[in-house]
């Protein structure tokens, strides 16, 4: 009976790991394919969705895009600044809990980052306004259900960049979403009329585009340039460098 009762107990605690990992990889968004996560700590923040760390590991973090920070002279977008500062204070100094959902074209982690106390810096990112949703195909339906959720809180609450985006929607045009990809275009560009009538959203205004959870495709985006020249070449002399670090910090995925 004892030796019954052990199997039990066995098969018990087996199953309670197992429901604790299945509510753990449910509340974090992650894909089966997700790697096992890492402690970390940034070592720099070259904007509001990248972070260095300690390590040399590249993270892009999974899921938003923030505002481009300015670089070879020329200006950044509009409260890119801001964004990176946010991210910064976020994370500087603080053990990171970092999950790995593979890696970008440009050889980045896609990952998830938590704080000590389980808070996820992307979410925080997007809450803040200071990063807003990025989807893609490969994102699982809690991931976007989050996000979207606390981008929308943020434009309700006027937060971060979103009061002078809902200004520029008002000058805008319709704007037409591709169910598939995630992403919008305007609609009179050659973009918008390739996109399959399947697939086809048409969205009332930009400010509709990231309300409804699409984001402006890649040379589309009408962001706003930042008040101020920013430049990493104002950056310390000793911040880190990556051999592609050009193509990183301009890579929005």
């Amino acid at each position: 009976m004892m030796l019954s009762g052990n199997r039990l107990s066995r098969r018990s605690l087996a199953a309670m790991f197992f429901v604790l990992a299945s509510l753990l990889t449910s509340v974090l968004g992650l894909s089966a394919g997700a790697e096992e996560s890492l402690l970390q700590r940034a070592k720099w923040i070259p904007d509001g969705d990248t972070i260095l760390l300690e390590s040399g590991q590249w993270v892009r973090l999974q899921g938003i895009d923030a505002p481009e920070t300015g670089h070879d002279n020329q200006p950044g977008q509009y409260y890119a600044t801001e964004s990176a500062s946010t991210l910064r204070g976020m994370v500087t100094g603080k053990p990171l809990t970092v999950v790995s959902h593979g890696k970008d074209r440009h050889g980045r982690t896609l990952g998830t980052c938590l704080l000590a106390d389980g808070t996820d810096v992307a979410e925080t990112m997007v809450l803040e306004g200071c990063a807003f949703y990025y989807p893609h195909p490969d994102h699982g339906q809690d991931l976007h259900t989050r996000l979207l959720a606390a981008q929308r809180w943020a434009m309700r609450q006027g937060k971060g960049f979103w009061p002078r985006i809902q200004a520029l929607s008002a000058k805008q045009g319709q704007w037409v979403g591709n169910r598939r990809s995630g992403r919008a275009f305007p609609q009179d560009s050659p973009d918008a009329q390739r996109i399959n009538a399947v697939n086809r959203v048409v969205l009332i205004s930009l400010w509709d585009v990231f309300l409804q959870g699409y984001s402006p495709a890649r040379g589309a985006s009408p962001w706003p340039l930042d008040d101020q020249r920013s430049s990493l070449s104002s950056q310390p002399a000793d911040s880190p460098r990556n051999p592609h670090e050009a193509i990183l910090l301009r890579a929005q995925l």
